[in-house]
């Protein structure tokens, strides 16, 4: 078992799990969400004292501990801790567009299967609707046990393989996920100043 202290990239892997939880449950686009510790608004997220966070162009990271600690990579891919620029190489600064491509490509491909999610849940919902149509649809002629049976196995198909598709994309984001955490860690040994957070 992994016992290492929670870094932003297993916090952010934490957060878009609990965010595909809550898309299952049947999230509606465009509102913001909170559940336990994690909150979802477009590009945020919350858990466990860390804010991860796209503005501007920038990715902030803020861990909110006992004194509140900004990590700040820019579309440059510079980096910044409490607005004090962190010299960094040519090697370190390919780390950190690494780092900021992963996140960035993580939280839209969550974000856009939290969605769809959501819509696969709704139109299940709306099968348990259409069943009781087709349930009264027995008291007429022409329309047997067979015939519902049929029907809603169909549509039940059609929502399988949705959801399969669902899964083998986040599959994916689970790849990505390990890839983040890989470059976390050469982040960690290349560069000093993030070392020393120890958070991170």
């Amino acid at each position: 078992m992994n016992t290492k202290a929670a870094s932003p990239t297993s916090v952010l892997v934490g957060a878009l799990a609990l965010m595909l939880l809550l898309a299952s449950a049947g999230i509606v686009h465009g509102k913001s969400h909170t559940c336990s510790s994690l909150s979802f608004d477009d590009h945020l997220y919350h858990f466990e004292g860390v804010d991860i966070d796209f503005d501007g162009g920038s990715l902030f990271i803020i861990h909110e501990g006992r004194d509140v600690t900004t990590i700040e990579i820019t579309a440059d891919y510079q980096l910044l801790i409490d607005d004090e620029l962190v010299k960094t190489d040519a090697d370190q600064q390919k780390l950190l567009k690494e780092f900021y491509t992963l996140t960035e490509e993580i939280t839209e491909q969550a974000k856009d299967i939290g969605l769809e999610g959501a819509r696969i849940g709704i139109r299940g919902a709306k099968l348990g609707v259409v069943a009781v149509g087709r349930v009264l649809k027995l008291l007429s002629a022409g329309y047997d046990t067979d015939d519902l049976e049929r029907d809603m196995e169909r549509d039940a198909q059609k929502l399988e393989k949705e959801a399969a598709k669902l899964e083998r994309r986040a599959a994916k984001i689970e790849s990505l996920a390990d890839d983040l955490e890989d470059v976390s860690d050469e982040l960690k040994h290349e560069i000093p100043e993030l070392r020393a957070l120890r958070w991170f």
